[in-house]
């Protein structure tokens, strides 16, 4: 019998902390520790060490602080690597598989997901989604993943939640998801992949960590369990750097990161001065600003941070402080979404989705699509000159966007696959074309499902096509001008970097953190769109090699969903410049080492963030497991505070009352690490109205009292024809008579969906033509016949005019243009049985038959064409009629009731042009009026002119008054409001200084009067 082996007396390895206070920040103490360690002889060597901070931008400033350590103290430097935490594991142990890729991770969970039965999913979803299309599965596959990572961060797996869960219920939950993870397991291994963090967990249990080099931990206060699983296997080379006091080590464990129980225990140097009372956000941003304008009397501007608690703070501040002339870093940066090669992506998407003309008119009003398209289509038009019909030589001749919005603003087209009106096609020419472009450039994306990889390579070369790559020049480099930057880095901690996570696991698999494959393009590109386009590529490229075993076929637009999904926790940043107020997270504030800060948002929920609904994982059952609950948190967020408020003199917390969203927002739950008279202050004090904000120097501040954007002049013209209708724009308003009938300036509308009042009458008048033009269908005397023929004509112009498939709205007016007809041809059999017949339709007079007036001795030529002139045999009598598709009588239309003067003058008009129409009797005796194609039965019909003689004698006055002043150059702006004002932008219409200006105006002609 053996004796019993002796229990190993040898002490477990500790890592050495080194506490260096927090009266300054811990970055510079930090550099000067590392050179007071390891510099010798004039040399400071750290190749062979690891230093290790939390988040991308304290890396970023630790490499700088070295480079200045060294310069100031002579030193050669040798710089050693610096990681953030999440990628920290794979540097301890070497993975014998490929790491699976977190699509790659996704995919898995989603393959598991769709081939387990319904029955025995039960217990995870009660109703499951169909099978198709697959977008539901996988955001049910990456909530597991992303539950798998939560609890792997912290050592665990689902079996070990099972005993800590109370009900059968939950207990069957949990052992579905263990025995589905090891499902998971066997679907990447048959892929030849290693899911991350099952590997750095088989890594401890194997005890396969280990480093040769020196591990140095700077200010990572908040570790998860498994990453110091993985250190504790080399303890004895690692050394931990505390920003805190050794007085204070009870606050901090063996590797530095917090202590919960004893930090929600712990009072915070906050003082009154610190707090700031604001509203809204609006109200917080300028209240920042004032605080800034205090700074900048003492601090220049690259030695003050602005901190934001929330990411929807940052578009507010930094607009804030360029209205003050303040130069500002994004440390976040831009959504890919928010760059032009990101806008691309989803505008593709948008078009593969719905293929229809609204689609395509955004697409190409991306600027780089439009300079791409603009292109292309000169070469053609170089190749094959368009042939262009003489009547549509003004549309065809205008630029091929200005013909699209005509086309949409015209012709309302829905579906790309629908034939062009017949219309449209000659009117304008370039819009075929267009069409025939870009679905020959997005043919490729039309294809059925296909596997991820494959559409990598397809929107690749999609991308290629607007933004050139030259591939000659890729190449792998070290480091970019921006180190968090290459493609799929990060620019903020994800949770599982923050705690200790792999960070990003679509990163290059070659240690992409440090190395990236990136493309050169087009130097013409804004710095923002470059990045863009190197992180786009970079993932096409990356992801067209995923795994064949666990790529799925989807459509095209899924696929650029899926990607765009992937980009979105890898914002675009730009580098910082000289003289730039940094705008930071709340993560990055507690290592940031300016002299002065404002952090905007210091409020309940944002910090300390708090997880209140956990599907999976509630607040109870995540102090059970003693994983990242919200004591955790506090006590990570009350570190940094005190952090930001012990390490320099100048801090202000901005406590606003609502957030961005408008919703209430408390005071931070922070605020209550003080005494209870202490908190009782604050709260009473925050409470109050806030106090007034100093006022801040805006770029508009004291520079004009007023808009100096002056309105234009017309010039001079020399008129002589003009339509009828011109006159009553004349009338209304001289000037907007210049800008219509001298300039040719139109209103043109892409974005309706459905007919302007004028097309709509259009529509009507159209029928109404043609049945009147056609001699047969206007002798019908049957209102059932009369109706057909209109419907007939109505149907033809639309079909010529929107197509076979209309706009559902543009097919409901149309049936209202029938409801209307049908009025009409009731009218029409009735006048027809009152013996009145059209005798002319669309009949025009213009100069060259005679039209005009003679005014002076001069002579205004006249044209306009009457909607139809009716004849009665019987009496010999003739009426000249106008089609209104309103109820109104002629002199309500003609004269203002209020004032008695002549708004228009369509029918005095029409009665000196009759004696150059064929109607052989004086205009005395001709009937004027409105044929009225009204909603309504009872304001359907013939309204004749009721006006006196001397009316018309006084119209006669207006009219020649109205040439005189047109011949003088009388373009002066109208001071009367104008219905319907097509130029107000122009005349800056509603503009208060305008009005302003015109009451100005008004008192001083009283007062001179």
């Amino acid at each position: 019998m053996k004796p019993p082996a002796k229990k190993s007396t040898a002490k477990k390895p500790t890592p050495q902390r080194v506490f260096l206070g927090w009266d300054e920040p811990l970055l510079p103490r930090a550099a000067s520790y590392l050179r007071e360690r390891y510099a010798a002889g004039g040399r400071w060597d750290l190749s062979r060490v690891t230093l290790v901070v939390p988040a991308g931008r304290a890396r970023r400033r630790l490499e700088a602080l070295l480079r200045l350590e060294a310069e100031e103290h002579d030193l050669q430097l040798t710089a050693g690597r610096v990681l953030t935490v999440g990628a920290l594991p794979e540097e301890l142990y070497g993975p014998g598989t490929e790491l699976a890729l977190e699509l790659e991770q996704t995919l898995a969970w989603t393959r598991v997901l769709t081939s387990t039965d319904a029955g025995r999913l039960k217990p995870l979803m009660a109703s499951l989604p169909p099978l198709e299309p697959l977008s539901p599965w996988m955001e049910l596959a990456a909530a597991l993943r992303r539950l798998h990572e939560t609890l792997a961060a912290d050592g665990l797996t689902f079996a070990d939640v099972i005993p800590e869960v109370d009900t059968a219920a939950e207990q069957q939950r949990w052992r579905l998801l263990d025995s589905l993870l090891g499902e998971y397991r066997q679907q990447l291994a048959a892929a030849g992949r290693l899911d991350p963090f099952l590997a750095r967990l088989e890594a401890v249990g194997k005890q396969q960590c280990r480093t040769a080099a020196d591990v140095v931990l700077i200010g990572a206060a908040d570790l998860n369990r498994s990453l110091c699983r993985m250190l504790d296997a080399v303890a004895e080379r690692v050394t931990v750097l505390v920003a805190a006091p050794e007085d204070e080590q009870a606050l901090f464990d063996a590797y530095g990161s917090v202590q919960p129980q004893e930090w929600n225990m712990k009072d915070l140097p906050l003082e009154d001065r610190h707090l700031v009372s604001a509203g809204d956000a609006t109200e917080q941003v300028e209240a920042m600003a004032s605080q800034l304008a205090d700074f900048g009397t003492t601090f220049s501007a690259d030695a003050i941070t602005v901190g934001v608690t929330d990411e929807s703070f940052v578009t507010f501040v930094e607009t804030e402080l360029q209205q003050c002339g303040i130069a500002a870093h994004r440390e976040q940066g831009w959504p890919l979404a928010q760059t032009a090669p990101g806008r691309l992506l989803s505008l593709l998407s948008l078009l593969r989705t719905r293929m229809n003309w609204a689609s395509l008119a955004a697409l190409v009003r991306h600027a780089d699509v439009y300079d791409w398209v603009d292109a292309q289509l000169q070469q053609w038009e170089a190749r094959e000159p368009l042939k262009i019909e003489k009547k549509h030589a003004r549309s065809a001749n205008l630029p091929w966007l200005t013909q699209l919005d005509g086309f949409l603003g015209e012709h309302y087209p829905t579906q790309l696959d629908h034939p062009l009106p017949a219309s449209a096609a000659a009117a304008y020419p370039l819009v075929p074309r267009l069409a025939e472009l870009i679905l020959k450039w997005i043919a490729p994306l039309t294809a059925g499902p296909q596997p991820l990889a494959d559409w990598c390579d397809t929107l690749g070369r999609l991308v290629e096509t607007i933004y050139p790559v030259d591939r000659d020049l890729q190449n792998v480099i070290s480091g970019c001008p921006h180190p968090e930057n290459p493609p799929l880095a990060k620019a903020r901690p994800s949770q599982g970097e923050a705690e200790g996570g792999s960070g990003d696991n679509d990163a290059p698999r070659d240690g992409g953190e440090e190395r990236a494959g990136r493309a050169e393009h087009s130097t013409d590109l804004d710095p923002r769109s470059r990045l863009a386009v190197e992180r786009i590529t970079a993932m096409l490229d990356r992801l067209a090699g995923l795994s064949e075993t666990l790529d799925v076929a989807v459509p095209a637009a899924s696929a650029i969903e899926m990607l765009m999904g992937r980009l979105a926790d890898a914002p675009i940043v730009l580098p910082a410049e000289p003289e730039m107020v940094e705008i930071l997270g709340w993560l990055d504030l507690a290592l940031d080492d300016s002299l002065a800060m404002v952090v905007v948002g210091f409020n309940h929920p944002y910090v300390p963030e708090s997880v209140t609904a956990d599907a999976f994982l509630p607040g109870s059952l995540r102090s059970r497991l003693n994983i990242s609950d919200n004591d955790r948190r506090y006590a990570r967020d009350a570190f940094s505070l005190h952090l930001i408020l012990s390490t320099r003199s100048a801090t202000r917390l901005v406590v606003g009352r609502r957030g961005p969203d408008g919703s209430p927002t408390p005071p931070s739950r922070l605020l209550s690490a003080a005494s209870g008279t202490d908190v009782a202050r604050r709260v009473m004090m925050l409470l109050d109205q806030p106090p007034p904000v100093a006022p801040v120097q805006h770029l508009w501040s004291g520079k004009a009292a007023r808009t100096e954007l002056p309105i234009p002049t017309a010039g001079k013209a020399r008129i002589d024809v003009m339509s009828v209708t011109a006159f009553s724009a004349y009338l209304a308003c001289p000037f907007r008579f210049y800008l219509r009938h001298v300039l040719g300036l139109r209103p043109m509308d892409d974005q309706s969906r459905e007919l302007q009042a004028n097309q709509f009458g259009d529509l009507v008048h159209a029928a109404l033509e043609e049945f009147g033009d056609d001699e047969k269908h206007r002798l019908a005397e049957d209102p059932k016949e009369i109706q057909d023929h209109l419907f007939e004509h109505l149907h033809a112009y639309a079909e010529q005019r929107f197509g076979a498939d209309p706009a559902a709205a543009v097919r409901m007016q149309i049936h209202q243009a029938e409801r209307r007809l049908m009025l009409v041809a009731e009218e029409q059999a009735r006048r027809r049985a009152e013996g009145w017949e059209i005798r002319f339709a669309e009949a025009s007079v213009d100069p060259k038959n005679g039209a005009g007036i003679d005014v002076d001795g001069r002579r205004m030529g006249l044209k306009g064409r009457f909607d139809r002139i009716d004849f009665h045999p019987g009496t010999g009598q003739w009426a000249i009629l106008d089609y209104k598709t309103h109820g109104h009588k002629p002199l309500k239309k003609h004269i203002d009731s209020a004032t008695g003067n002549w708004i228009d003058l369509q029918l005095p008009l029409y009665r000196l042009m009759a004696p150059y129409l064929d109607i052989d009797a004086p205009i005395e005796d001709i009937e004027l009026g409105y044929f009225n194609v009204a909603e309504q039965a009872g304001n359907t019909g013939v309204n004749l002119a009721e006006f006196t003689p001397e009316q018309f004698d006084e119209a006669n006055e207006v009219i020649y008054d109205c040439i005189r002043r047109i011949w003088r150059n009388d373009f002066a702006r109208s001071s009367e409001p104008v219905t319907y004002d097509d130029y107000a932008m122009i005349c800056q219409t509603g503009l208060a200084q305008t009005l302003l200006d015109e009451f100005a105006s008004e008192a001083e002609s009283e007062e001179s009067f």
